[in-house]
């Protein structure tokens, strides 16, 4: 169901007002509402998401000399998307500055058209040892259950295949008949969902 959420809030803009969502200064954006951002998904770093509330998952890795990279573990927080919104961190001078940030604890600025604002409650995601490219849904369904967080189960892969030129959206009859293809094979459960979550978009 939060695949089929995403799906549609990226291919209904129009309909839930569009907001562009991108991370800046070394933020790479590797989650979004308990959706893996995939290569698929994202092709630059720019994400087509709907105003409102979202949860997110950020990591900085970026690469300050020709010899080293610098990375945090994955942090979530939740954010209020108002137009086009960045996640950003400050610069860093030298791989040492970098470093000494991400052990203290990196600060995420979330700019948008409202407001700047300083990410107060973010939280490290954890898993044994440290990786690089950990599994990040799987952190994220431990983190929201170890928290109280509803979040709907996700859509099994297998069950909706949509091929990555349904985003560039040239044809409306296809996107129309990949709409009416994913809902005819959700549940009545995930079908309630959605409408509910459609109704609020038309009373926003």
């Amino acid at each position: 169901m939060r695949f089929l959420v995403l799906f549609l809030s990226l291919v209904l803009i129009p309909i839930s007002h569009a907001a562009t969502l991108k991370g800046v200064n070394g933020v790479e954006l590797l989650a979004i509402d308990g959706q893996k951002i995939s290569s698929g998904m994202l092709k630059s770093k720019d994400l087509n998401v709907t105003n409102g509330e979202h949860q997110v998952v950020v990591q900085f890795a970026k690469r300050i000399n020709q010899q080293n990279m610098v990375y945090s573990r994955p942090t979530i927080f939740s954010i209020d998307v108002a137009g086009d919104t960045e996640i950003k961190v400050r610069n860093f001078r030298d791989v040492n500055q970098a470093e000494s940030a991400v052990r203290k604890g990196l600060v995420w600025l979330v700019n948008n058209d409202k407001e700047t604002i300083k990410v107060t409650d973010g939280e490290e995601l954890f898993e044994e040892g440290f990786q690089i490219k950990p599994d990040i849904e799987k952190l994220i369904a431990k983190y929201n259950q170890t928290n109280g967080i509803m979040a709907p189960a996700l859509v099994d892969s297998n069950k909706v295949q949509i091929e990555e030129n349904t985003f560039k959206g040239e044809n409306m009859h296809n996107k129309t008949q990949q709409l009416i293809t994913i809902y005819q094979k959700s549940s009545l459960e995930e079908k309630k969902a959605f409408r509910m979550w459609l109704l609020e978009q038309d009373i926003k």
